[in-house]
């Protein structure tokens, strides 16, 4: 897990190896905040934290290649 934090929340990049599968997670955000996981073949997954909630994760993409996860404030690396 790459993880980072921004000012609107902690972005977590997350990887399967069962499902060989990439996703993002954003943590302690404001409901209406965005995130996102890309791959190197430029697959996005993107979310917006939910009204009422604080947290919330994007759907795979495929982790065979590379991926990086982020919100509007930067991205990790690409891992």
């Amino acid at each position: 897990t790459a993880r980072f934090a921004t000012i609107r929340g902690t972005v977590e990049l997350q990887y399967s190896p069962h499902c060989h599968a990439n996703w993002a997670r954003i943590t302690n955000a404001k409901s209406g905040t965005w995130v996102l996981v890309q791959n190197w073949n430029n697959s996005i997954a993107q979310r917006y934290v939910p009204q009422g909630r604080t947290s919330t994760h994007t759907r795979m993409v495929n982790g065979y290649t590379t991926s990086r996860a982020g919100d509007s404030d930067g991205y990790t690396a690409w891992y």
